[in-house]
């Protein structure tokens, strides 16, 4: 039996577990980072209220060594006292900083921790980087949507853009940012209208060096004009703003990424560096399955049919990694088992593993089911990923580059259709007189225990 649900809001467990029980374990989906420059801003992130500079101890402007005390000193509208704490990290013109001391709202001191940090009166954003632990038994990217899903439909949600060489007039005091190519229309994406969504830079800086307080915000149609409260002093600008994201009009943006199952490929392992390794990585991410490993009799310089001809099967040697990790797929790896001795030749390896397409996320519709159907869809850390929303990152095994799109804004919600199957109750079983019989419950999300008659006997019961 199928269910649906409209409008399953990921940002809110309570809802969640009121509407659909045992399905979302009253688990909360909020995502958990948002990424700034260099950094990663964690459960407990956010740009600070008011602009800061960094000198050293005594507010000299000098240059502070690493590992020494700073003085971060806010304008007047700073918050200090209630935006930060102690032990905290900010990040401040591109230095990372470790708060011992808050004295107001707009002084406080700590140490610079990745170099030295070249002190100066000029102001600049500064934003919260702790990343404490939330939730550690969870993994960081993928979602729980609902045991058996079956479709995820008219799904939306934010995300941050960044553009760069946005040019501008000198001096002037508004600037217009058009949605690039590869955002497709403005259906596809919506900007905001909020001011302070949006982080203006000037282009080419490390961090947010010289930055701009944006007064008002103006949508239409794929242009976005930005109004700041003073002038531009660059004639190229950083811009880094939050977009809404949904599924009705681009093939890719808001869309399920697709897997597509491709059978045995190889990798080849010919000298003996390389074939006697414990772990021989593969050359392909999201690997799904070991399909049957060769050994040569000797290390050979090429492999051909007569090598295979030859070559003895030691799958049974090996374990598979299928390069799955909490925040991406990487490439897969066959691992030497334990108690086995390294080959005496040449390797071969051939696996089945899954071809990345475009969009935003993985989900169930991302299998095709005439190769993958549900119950083969794999399964990390114990749930299968056709019932979650899955927005890790896949690594080119040759470049070492990320490829996908970056996770939804922390503290948001991802909003969808879902419609999923209904389990039930069946049982098998035996009366005094040697006949068998079969028994159905009703489809429901906490299927009912089933009463046999008397005198009977169970043998197999299944949901």
């Amino acid at each position: 039996m199928i269910v649906s649900s409209a409008g399953i809001t990921a940002g809110v467990s309570q809802y969640q577990g009121q509407i659909h029980g045992q399905y979302f374990n009253n688990r909360s989906a909020t995502f958990s980072a948002d990424v700034f420059g260099n950094y990663a801003l964690g459960i407990n992130a956010r740009k600070l209220t008011g602009l800061y500079s960094v000198t050293n101890f005594s507010g000299g402007a000098t240059t502070v060594t690493i590992g020494n005390a700073v003085r971060i000193t806010g304008t007047n509208d700073a918050k200090l006292l209630s935006e930060l704490s102690v032990n905290d990290y900010v990040n401040i013109n591109n230095n990372r900083l470790f708060i011992t001391k808050i004295s107001s709202n707009t002084i406080a001191y700590g140490v610079n921790f990745d170099g030295n940090t070249a002190g100066a009166a000029t102001t600049y954003p500064a934003f919260r980087i702790n990343n404490n632990l939330n939730n550690t038994k969870f993994t960081t990217l993928l979602f729980p949507v609902a045991n058996a899903t079956n479709t995820i439909t008219d799904n939306q949600y934010t995300v941050y853009k960044c553009q760069t060489g946005i040019t501008v007039t000198l001096s002037a005091t508004t600037c217009v940012v058009t949605l690039d190519s590869a955002s497709g229309t403005a259906a596809a994406e919506q900007p905001s209208f909020n001011p302070t969504d949006y982080l203006v830079s000037t282009d080419g800086t490390a961090g947010f060096s010289t930055s701009y307080n944006i007064s008002a915000v103006a949508v239409a149609g794929n242009n976005i004009t930005l109004t700041t409260t003073g002038t531009w002093a660059s004639t190229a600008l950083k811009v880094i703003y939050p977009v809404t994201r949904g599924a009705a009009t681009n093939a890719d943006l808001g869309r399920a990424r697709t897997k597509t199952l491709t059978f045995s490929y190889f990798d080849t392992y010919l000298t003996t560096s390389d074939a006697i390794k414990s772990t021989l990585a593969l050359s392909k991410t999201d690997v799904n399955r070991i399909v049957k490993v060769l050994q040569a009799s000797t290390f050979v310089g090429t492999w051909n049919d007569v090598v295979t001809a030859g070559a003895t099967d030691v799958t049974n040697r090996y374990d598979l990694d299928s390069g799955q990790r909490d925040s991406y797929y990487g490439a897969g790896s066959a691992i030497l088992k334990a108690g086995f001795s390294t080959p005496s030749g040449s390797i071969r390896v051939f696996y089945d593993y899954f071809e990345h397409g475009a969009g935003d996320f993985f989900a169930k519709s991302s299998y095709d089911p005439t190769t993958t159907p549900y119950e083969t869809i794999p399964t990390y850390k114990g749930q299968n990923l056709g019932d979650v929303l899955d927005f890790r990152t896949s690594v080119n095994p040759s470049t070492g580059l990320l490829i996908g799109s970056a996770p939804p804004k922390f503290n948001t919600a991802f909003t969808a259709d879902i419609s999923y199957y209904l389990g039930r109750k069946e049982m098998i079983f035996l009366d005094r007189s040697g006949l068998f019989y079969s028994v159905s419950g009703s489809p429901d999300k906490r299927p009912e225990i089933l009463v046999l008659p008397t005198a009977t006997m169970p043998l197999i019961s299944t949901t």
